[in-house]
C-alpha cells in the first residue's frame, strides 16, 4: 500500500507543478529574471551565460555587483568580505545546472522552467525516503504529501 500512496503523492505533486506551469506560461513571470536586473535570478542567468560562453572553470569568477551593494561598499571591499576575487560568493552548482538546462532547452526560458518544475516533482520521493529512513514509513508519507503540496516548493 505504501508504494501506491507514494506514487499517488508523486502524481499529485507533478500535476500541481504542471498546473502551475500552465498558469504562468502566458504571463510575464518566466521573464522576470531578465527584467529585474538587481535580483538573484538575473545574476544566475548572467552567470550561466558566462559559463556557456566558455568559462567552464570559473577563471573569471562571476560576482554580481548590484546597486544596493554599491551603496554599502566598493567592489574591492566585497572581494575582501568574500575572501578574494577568485572565491565564489555563492555556491556554483545552480548556475552550472542552469547553463546545462539553457543549452538543453536551446535558450527557451519556458523550457528551463518546465524542466526545473519536473525535477522539483521528485522532491516528495526524496522526502519520503529520508523521513522513512529516519523515522518510519508513515512519517515518510506525511512528509512526501506535505512536500507535494507545499506552495513555495511549487512556485520556486
Amino acid at each position: 500500500m505504501g508504494t501506491w500512496l507514494v506514487s499517488a503523492i508523486l502524481a499529485l505533486g507533478l500535476l500541481l507543478r504542471l498546473f502551475h506551469f500552465w498558469a504562468i506560461t502566458g504571463t510575464a513571470f518566466p521573464k522576470i529574471g531578465f527584467v529585474l536586473t538587481q535580483s538573484d535570478m538575473y545574476a544566475f542567468f548572467q552567470w550561466a551565460q558566462t559559463i556557456l560562453a566558455g568559462d567552464w572553470l570559473g577563471r573569471e569568477t562571476y560576482h554580481p555587483f548590484f546597486e544596493w551593494m554599491k551603496r554599502i561598499a566598493p567592489l574591492e571591499t566585497w572581494f575582501e568580505w568574500w575572501g578574494g576575487k577568485e572565491i565564489f560568493q555563492q555556491a556554483p552548482l545552480y548556475p552550472y545546472l542552469l547553463a546545462g538546462l539553457w543549452a538543453l532547452c536551446r535558450g527557451s526560458v519556458t523550457g528551463v522552467l518546465l524542466v526545473q518544475l519536473l525535477i522539483g516533482a521528485v522532491q516528495p520521493l526524496i522526502m519520503y525516503r529520508l523521513a522513512s529512513r529516519l523515522f518510519e514509513p508513515r512519517v515518510g508519507l506525511v512528509a512526501a504529501g506535505l512536500t507535494a503540496l507545499y506552495g513555495p516548493f511549487i512556485f520556486h
